[in-house]
């Protein structure tokens, strides 16, 4: 990984790459959250702090700690450096239920990630059960010639080919709010505070999804009493403060470390309200828009089913197998039945 350092305002740049994206996602009719870099949020908040209120952009590299290459031995955490993945924009959808797999089952994202093969995408999509639902659409790229250090590069393969179980232990979140006044900090230390966590054990449920240039993560903000107060409570607040938030993938053994930030936002003094967007059934990709009334399209049930039945078939194949060095299944030699004479 190579790193430039930037003078006086500036961001450090990883293989090249300057912060936030310059890509954006356009919907008619709607405008989008304002982008802004981290040199021109430096220079708001040092004037008037007015023209980068409601904006998103990425955090100031070294906000947050992160595991270091010998942390199993010394358990350092040193600074970030710059995310992976660089924010591209942030779209607040509106529907009668939750939707999951947003990338693949609505037309503006589909189309946009089909028109851009030259660049990987990862989606955080966090569905809030407000009435009606709410998804929050977080989206990062790189160009897929970026790359990051060989054990992230290595680690985020392992991520996107595992099992769900193996993401629901390694993806961790980090939130944090630089100017929360006593009485929200003290709510958000009663209900756990600001400690890195890993949102899938046992906290809330998460669904994945990926397509050819794209990743989605969906995080279930309903699933969780703990997840639906924080938010409630922060959201409640948005336009007031500023909020940042970090997604790492988890680096549990040597190989995995040192960990990279997988993208981080920063919110400030943020209303989703005048971004969000009424999801019509036209705007759904057409053999995905039936679901089961849960969030999932019934062509995706149909897709995680035949899987779970193809994962059975292959275990139940495998508990009928011998022990044989080549793997191949054996069974025992039956033996002759002896006949018995009856005596005369």
């Amino acid at each position: 990984m190579s790193e430039e350092a930037g003078g006086a305002g500036e961001v450090a740049k990883v293989t090249g790459l300057t912060f936030p994206s310059d890509l954006r996602i356009e919907i008619d009719g709607y405008t989008h959250i304002k982008v802004v870099t981290v040199a021109e949020y430096e220079a708001d908040q040092a004037g008037d702090k007015t023209q980068c209120k409601g904006a998103m952009t990425s955090q100031p590299t070294g906000g947050i700690m992160v595991r270091g290459a010998n942390y199993l031995e010394d358990k350092v955490k040193y600074p970030h450096t710059d995310p992976v993945f660089r924010l591209c924009c942030i779209w607040n959808f509106e529907y009668k239920e939750a939707i999951q797999n947003v990338a693949g089952r609505l037309k503006c994202l589909k189309d946009f990630f089909a028109e851009h093969t030259d660049r990987e995408f990862f989606v955080n999509n966090r569905m809030i059960p407000t009435t009606p639902w709410q998804m929050t659409v977080e989206i990062y790229e790189r160009p897929v010639t970026s790359k990051s250090t060989p054990q992230f590069e290595q680690l985020w393969a392992k991520y996107k080919a595992g099992t769900d179980e193996y993401r629901n232990e390694r993806f961790k979140f980090i939130c944090g709010i630089p100017n929360a006044g006593w009485m929200l900090r003290g709510a958000i230390s009663a209900l756990g505070g600001f400690r890195p966590v890993i949102l899938g054990r046992k906290y809330l449920k998460q669904y994945h999804y990926q397509g050819p240039n794209w990743y989605e993560n969906d995080l279930d903000i309903g699933s969780s009493k703990v997840a639906r107060t924080i938010v409630g409570t922060i959201v409640s607040k948005l336009e007031g403060i500023i909020t940042d938030e970090s997604y790492v993938i988890e680096g549990k053994g040597e190989e995995d470390l040192p960990e990279m930030v997988l993208a981080q936002l920063r919110g400030v003094y943020m209303s989703l309200v005048p971004h969000t967007v009424p999801l019509s059934d036209g705007m759904f990709v057409d053999e995905m828009q039936e679901s089961n009334g849960k969030g999932v399209s019934l062509k995706d049930l149909a897709v995680q089913e035949a899987a779970a039945a193809a994962a059975e078939r292959e275990a139940e194949a495998a508990s009928a197998g011998g022990g044989g060095d080549d793997g191949a299944a054996s069974s025992p030699k039956k033996g002759k039945k002896k006949k018995n004479k009856k005596k005369k």
